[in-house]
């Protein structure tokens, strides 16, 4: 089963997303080195930024299980904990149909 866990922040200004994209990246980096052995490993991550306004970005996080969790995973969670210093955050579990 397909699903994504989206995070948005809103971030509080263009200072404040820019510190919050490399530290995401960075998260995503060093999760990647550490989980080569997890069970518990996205199949991908993406990193977006709104189009119009400069201080939103989403992490779609892609993850194929057999049995569909509706409740953040622990990558998610650490992710979004550690954004929220930058501004206010949407954490959603969303299901491919």
């Amino acid at each position: 089963m397909n699903f994504i866990e989206i995070i948005q922040l809103r971030a509080s200004g263009i200072a404040e997303a820019e510190q919050a994209n490399a530290m995401v990246k960075t998260m995503d980096m060093e999760y990647k080195y550490k989980s080569q052995h997890d069970k518990e490993q996205p199949d991908s991550c993406k990193i977006l930024k709104n189009a119009v306004f400069e201080t939103d970005i989403s992490l779609h996080i892609h993850w194929k299980k057999e049995k569909l969790s509706f409740k953040p995973s622990i990558f998610g969670l650490c992710i979004a904990t550690a954004l929220e210093q930058y501004g206010i955050i949407n954490h959603s579990i969303w299901q491919e149909e």
